[in-house]
């Protein structure tokens, strides 16, 4: 028999937003999407979350945190198209 609930193996946080994933950071090109952030990652307004690149590896944009909080969405399917959503940061409370 057990004696005890185990316990947490991670800290409840909460977070503030209203749900809305039609308004996380919106891709302005098209390509592929390689992320550098995690989902649950605490970040800070400007940190690189992810880049764009196209079929040829070249550049077509950065993407950065517009706010400090926790990263609550990362797009996984590789490839985007403008207005895609990218990445959803929410504030901690």
């Amino acid at each position: 028999m057990i004696d005890a609930c185990p316990s947490s193996s991670t800290d409840s946080v909460w977070v503030s937003g209203d749900g809305n994933t039609d308004e996380g950071i919106i891709s302005t090109t098209s390509g592929f999407f390689c992320t550098f952030a995690e989902v649950g990652s605490h970040v800070s307004t400007g940190d690189l979350l992810g880049e764009v690149i196209d079929a040829e590896g070249l550049l077509c944009e950065s993407v950065y945190a517009p706010s400090s909080g926790i990263v609550m969405l990362m797009r996984r399917a590789t490839r985007v198209l403008v207005g895609d959503t990218l990445a959803i940061i929410a504030s901690q409370l």
